[in-house]
């Protein structure tokens, strides 16, 4: 005989994702829902633009027992628009869903900083790094940003490079996207393959010198797992 109460199992699987994008006027709340299905238990974590996402007063990230999964932000501002990540793992598995969050102040859309910077962020005229970009690891099929925030006066150029050569010197560039707004930079690449393991670089210049930051992305096949 076969004990019912044996489950066998189940990776995660997000049976409804995240909404692609979501527009929300500044200082209004922010919610965003998913479903996903795994067994065991899963473990929960939600990234802005590459940086894990922490509870507090306005941020509140729920999982019920459905899997039903919620984001809410009270009184967003412009600084907390970008790429939404919110990754399901388990024993047996990993499963992603993104979100772009555009964020609108009166007629104009805001997507990341806006160019005035912020009384915290410290003042440079030579390019200096305020957020270094991290080494990460993935598995194929998964979206990967890559983020950085410099600042220097004049504002500098910045460039990525993909195991030191530009990314769109590879027939593959059209899935690396650069993303720009103030002071933060990243390089959204969605869908990841195997071969986008590497060395990435970012390079920030202006007219009083230089910065630059290297980092390395693995990405693991599905099963695989991460080491």
């Amino acid at each position: 005989t076969v004990d019912k109460g044996i489950r066998a199992y189940v990776a995660p699987d997000f049976t409804s994702e995240l909404e692609p994008t979501v527009t929300v006027r500044e200082g209004a709340d922010l919610h965003l829902f998913a479903q996903v299905e795994a067994y065991p238990t899963v473990g929960i974590a939600w990234h802005r633009d590459g940086v894990r996402l922490r509870p507090s007063r306005r941020l509140v990230m729920t999982v019920d027992c459905e899997g039903r999964l919620e984001l809410s932000l009270a009184g967003v501002t412009a600084r907390e628009a970008g790429l939404y990540c919110c990754t399901a793992t388990n024993a047996v598995g990993r499963a992603q869903t993104s979100c772009q969050v555009v964020v609108t102040s009166g007629t104009t859309l805001t997507a990341k900083l806006p160019a005035i910077l912020a009384p915290s962020v410290p003042y440079s005229k030579e390019p200096r790094f305020v957020t270094k970009p991290r080494s990460s690891e993935a598995v194929e099929g998964e979206t990967v940003v890559i983020a950085c925030e410099v600042v220097g006066d004049p504002q500098p150029d910045v460039m990525w490079l993909r195991d030191w050569l530009k990314p769109g010197y590879y027939r593959d560039a059209p899935q690396f996207r650069q993303v720009a707004g103030g002071c933060q930079y990243s390089l959204e690449i969605p869908q990841v393959k195997l071969d986008f393991t590497g060395t990435y670089c970012v390079i920030a210049t202006n007219p009083h010198g230089e910065a630059k930051a290297i980092i390395s992305l693995q990405i693991y096949a599905k099963g695989q797992g991460k080491e």
